[in-house]
């Protein structure tokens, strides 16, 4: 099952590599060169075309039809007409390949700067003891007063964060946990005794600039300080 299954994922990334590279105006016009392109598609995909018409017609059928209802004069401004619409729109697919390949590598680099940033969010707590508590929030109701942020009921209220860091107490009754954001800490809290439908609540926040700063505002906060 599980040959079965990378050879489905090797062949549903084939495909996706090739059709980024198909022109698919030009093998509905029956261009010869993209008919051939979808043709080797086709064969290192290992698919058999089944249809009378062989892929190898189709892209000659272009050169016969039509003989009979337009002159050679009518065909050849419409040869040049077709060709200037196929440039056009592979010059369109070429610049949308373009984009999506800059979207992609976008993306990708944000990713890694945030993976960066939260690798270097962690390794600086971690020299300044807090280890234990990467990852958790305080809970007023749990034995060790902490418990994994994952199993908190929901995350709704809480803005964009990086690094999560249990506290050592809560000014209310319910869960406290330090949030470090790209260039802020934040105090949040769920109160017990807000109800069911309560949010997280922002009660204090303090910006940083470098990675000391932001220990700094940690510890203050973890602390109950201002």
């Amino acid at each position: 099952m599980r040959v079965f299954s990378n050879e489905i994922l090797k062949q549903a990334t084939t495909l996706i590599e090739i059709s980024k590279v198909l022109d698919y105006d030009g093998i509905i016009r029956h261009q010869k060169a993209d008919v051939i392109k979808l043709k080797e598609a086709l064969e290192a995909l290992d698919i058999v075309a089944s249809s009378v018409e062989s892929l190898g017609d189709y892209a000659s059928s272009q050169d016969t039809s039509g003989q009979n209802a337009f002159s050679q004069d009518a065909l050849s401004q419409d040869a040049l007409s077709q060709d200037a619409a196929g440039q056009n729109s592979s010059d369109q697919n070429r610049s949308g390949q373009d984009s999506a390949a800059q979207n992609a590598e976008s993306a990708m680099a944000d990713e890694k700067q945030s993976r960066e940033h939260r690798i270097a969010i962690m390794t600086a707590l971690k020299t300044e003891g807090f280890e234990d508590r990467i990852g958790k929030i305080y809970n007023s109701f749990s034995r060790n007063r902490s418990i994994p942020f994952s199993d908190a009921p929901h995350r709704r209220g809480i803005p964009a964060f990086d690094m999560v860091v249990a506290p050592d107490f809560s000014p209310c009754s319910g869960m406290h946990g330090i949030f470090v954001g790209k260039h802020e800490a934040m105090s949040i809290i769920l109160a017990s005794d807000a109800g069911g439908e309560a949010e997280w609540a922002v009660i204090k926040r303090k910006s940083f600039a470098n990675t000391e700063e932001m220990v700094d505002a940690v510890t203050l906060l973890s602390a109950g300080f201002e």
